[in-house]
């Protein structure tokens, strides 16, 4: 059903186009056209019809064009609002109604009438993506990879174009470098293993047959698939750097590019995460090794240390002088053997503790049998003080008188 507003002042940009107008609307100058009544029918077909036109002033109602959307201007009461239409001529209209009801619900014919060209205008793209992507080519294409890949059950998406730098120019100049198809390779079972993922790209120029890839990625923690950019068209396209340079994907359908970035992010992140994990393993190895070195230090494990180096040279030294006692006699038996050690042992033993303790025999001896230097009964007192410290104290002060 149609729609009459009365009393709308319609004006037109100043000095401006109306492709320009309207993305910069609001910083451009109006003209004030005329008054009169506007008729939005159910096609959403704007009529602007001037007050007092009739049949005998030979002015008739003009046709503006399809209502696209519409802006309030903020300056405004809320009675301005401006219009988007798709009339060749100009385009963009202001129209300034005489209440702010008429505003508001002309702001929802606008508001449906917008929902409306979007619908159209994804229905279109839907349409001719969907031509793209059945296109006899990428078929044939996309068929061609699944079998040669089918026992890696790759992820295949055709319609999309490859740009990056130019193999033959060293300056990186960007290009086209193919037209066809990318997989997404899994790597196969490998126990607690992750594995590499790949992310192949197919050309339709080239034989698939030959399982030659145009270019080879490895998905890597460092790769960055940038944000999924629309066009007008229904195409979409991904920015893929890697460490080596920066490349750009082309999808000819925005619902397949949508299906690529998914499937490609699950797969970056199971790598973040096994980089991560394995960097944790190493750090915790690392931190093992410190603590395994701390212990080492300790006084314990120096003693234990100590002790195995005594018992190995004992046994060491007893290997030796059993070889030594063979040498002399090969008759002797093994108790006989078994008395030297002991016997040895015994005399080492003695050896030890006589070396370790003549030094402070003569000492004490001197101290005592220096010529009424130290009374012995003083002297006795020093040693049986509980503390060693303070037992040298005591000594030292019995010297210093």
């Amino acid at each position: 059903m149609a729609v009459v507003y009365s009393g709308v002042a319609v004006g037109f940009p100043a000095k401006v186009a109306g492709n320009e107008a309207e993305d910069e609307w609001q910083e451009v100058d109006w003209v004030t056209w005329t008054t009169g009544d506007l008729t939005v029918d159910e096609d959403f077909l704007l009529v602007f019809k001037p007050s007092g036109a009739g049949s005998s002033c030979g002015v008739k109602s003009k046709p503006l064009g399809n209502l696209i959307r519409a802006a309030p201007v903020s300056q405004d009461d809320g009675r301005t609002v401006v219009v988007t239409t798709n009339d060749s001529l100009h385009r963009v209209y202001r129209f300034t109604f005489g209440a702010s009801t008429h505003a508001a619900a002309f702001a929802k014919k606008a508001k449906a009438a917008e929902e409306r060209t979007a619908a159209a205008e994804r229905q279109r793209a839907s349409a001719k993506c969907g031509t793209r992507h059945v296109a006899e080519s990428a078929a044939r294409l996309e068929a061609e990879i699944r079998e040669k890949l089918g026992s890696l059950h790759p992820l295949v998406f055709v319609g999309v174009e490859l740009y990056g730098p130019d193999p033959s120019d060293s300056s990186g100049t960007e290009v086209l470098r193919g037209r066809g198809g990318v997989a997404l390779i899994d790597p196969p079972a490998q126990g607690n293993v992750v594995g590499t993922y790949e992310l192949l790209f197919f050309s339709e120029d080239d034989p698939v047959k030959a399982l030659r890839p145009l270019e080879k990625f490895v998905i890597a923690p460092g790769m960055v698939l940038g944000t999924q950019k629309r066009e007008e068209d229904g195409a979409a396209s991904f920015t893929l750097t890697t460490a080596a340079a920066g490349n750009m994907l082309l999808f000819d359908c925005a619902s397949v590019a949508t299906g690529f970035d998914r499937d490609f992010r699950v797969r970056q992140r199971v790598m973040e995460l096994a980089s991560k994990t394995a960097k944790g393993r190493q750090a915790a190895s690392n931190l093992r090794g410190e603590i395994e070195d701390l212990k080492r230090q300790t006084i314990g494990a120096r003693f234990l240390r100590l002790v195995a180096t005594m018992l190995t040279l004992l046994v060491l030294g007893s290997l030796i002088r059993v070889a030594m006692l063979y040498s002399e006699d090969p008759r002797r038996s093994g108790p006989q053997y078994f008395t030297v050690l002991k016997h040895d042992a015994v005399k080492l033993g003695k050896w030890s503790y006589s070396t370790l303790m003549t030094p402070t025999a003569k000492v004490c001896q001197l101290l005592l049998d220096a010529d009424g230097a130290i009374p012995r009964v003083e002297l006795q007192n020093c040693v049986s003080l509980d503390s060693t410290s303070q037992a040298k104290r005591c000594v030292e002060d019995l010297i210093g008188r």
